[in-house]
């Protein structure tokens, strides 16, 4: 089995496990080597940037992309790139602020988005 048709089969066992057990299954994947732009940032990277397989963009239900332009800054991107069905919710982005201390986000209301000139 090639590395493609094996990824689409694991993602159609997890998603079988779910439906089965009634729970929320959440497979984290990294993208391929991205290059950096002419400015040295890191662009946001999509779905389909995930390494191996196409697979990663078209099968699951949910796809959210977390992205840190910056990692030397809290300043994140949560974008909700894929959401098969709307009761689930809908895409768009959130801007959300890395807390180091609590290993979480914060986002919505609640956060506070630096400047360059803040952080």
């Amino acid at each position: 089995m090639q590395l493609t048709e094996y990824t689409g089969f694991a993602i159609k066992q997890l998603k079988r496990f779910a439906k089965r057990y009634r729970v929320h299954v959440i497979c984290v994947a990294h993208p391929a080597k991205i290059p950096r732009s002419k400015v040295g940032q890191f662009p946001i990277p999509a779905l389909y940037d995930i390494a191996d397989s196409a697979h990663w963009a078209n099968k699951p239900d949910v796809g959210i992309i977390i992205h840190r332009p910056d990692v030397t800054k809290p300043n994140t991107l949560i974008g909700i790139a894929k959401v098969r069905y709307r009761s689930v919710g809908r895409p768009g982005d959130l801007a959300g602020v890395w807390n180091e201390d609590t290993s979480r986000y914060t986002m919505g209301e609640s956060s506070e988005i630096l400047d360059d000139d803040d952080a």
